[in-house]
């Protein structure tokens, strides 16, 4: 495999069972409209979650975290 490829792509989006089902819904629309016109060569994997903050790595409370590992 080359340097440029991954072994597994797109992007996949997971809710929490406590998300709203309307929120759901939309989600799963959006990642389809997301892969219509974008291709993720990388895997992308977004968590939706119901909590209103969620605590990232540095203790903090945030709405939303981005990691790159």
């Amino acid at each position: 495999m080359d340097e440029n490829q991954f072994a597994r792509s797109g992007i996949r989006i997971s809710n929490q069972k406590e998300v709203d089902p309307f929120l759901k819904e939309e989600f799963v629309k959006y990642g389809e409209w997301l892969r219509s016109y974008y291709n993720f060569r990388q895997r992308i994997r977004v968590y939706v979650k119901a909590d209103k903050y969620i605590t990232a790595l540095n203790g903090h409370q945030v709405t939303g975290v981005f990691l790159h590992l």
